[in-house]
């Protein structure tokens, strides 16, 4: 045999990768990611789909928390709402009608329940929260309501161990729905 044969026969022979591994690697994750399949969103149409059935079905009863709503207010002495004891107040006008502003007073209330003054509202207030002392307390006070009652109700909560106060922003002009203050 010649010299050139028995040399490549005797020369060892390493199998050499002509591209690195992580390269590979990197082909494969991406070849992966673009074969494979994602799950659809779920509920993707829940808005077509009725709503009194089904595990999120609306309640037919609608329940409100349970708060202690204490509204201040002016009121004549008709006991009719009035927004200040200003006479000639174009809010006071109710269907056409100008409010009489005679008599005009501070009417404090609890759940619809007159109390006759702010010793009263902290008695009620400690009596009801006595019972559950993690209801909150919403302050629903009228615009022109001088401060000082807003104060002395935020006082008879205090007094009255109430951890959880609330006001009620005003009501929108314009912004359609009903409004307490015209009983």
């Amino acid at each position: 045999m010649s010299k050139l044969v028995r040399e490549m026969q005797e020369e060892e022979y390493e199998f050499e990768m002509p591209i690195s591994m992580i390269d590979v690697v990197f082909l494969l994750l991406i070849f992966f990611l673009c074969a494979s399949r994602f799950k659809a969103v779920e509920k993707k149409l829940e808005a077509d789909l009725p709503k009194n059935e089904g595990p999120n079905a609306i309640p037919t009863k609608v329940e409100k928390p349970n708060e202690i709503r204490v509204q201040i207010y002016w009121a004549n002495a008709k006991g009719q709402v009035i927004s200040s004891p200003n006479f000639g107040d174009p809010n006071d006008v109710v269907r056409g009608a100008s409010l009489d502003t005679s008599g005009a007073h501070i009417v404090i209330e609890t759940n619809r329940k007159p109390r006759r003054d702010l010793n009263d509202l902290y008695r009620t207030l400690a009596e009801l929260s006595g019972r559950n002392p993690e209801m909150p307390v919403v302050i629903d006070a009228r615009q022109k309501v001088p401060f000082k009652w807003v104060i002395g109700a935020i006082d008879a909560c205090k007094r009255a161990n109430v951890a959880n106060i609330k006001f009620q922003a005003p009501p929108v002009e314009g912004g359609g729905g009903s409004d307490w203050w015209w009983k």
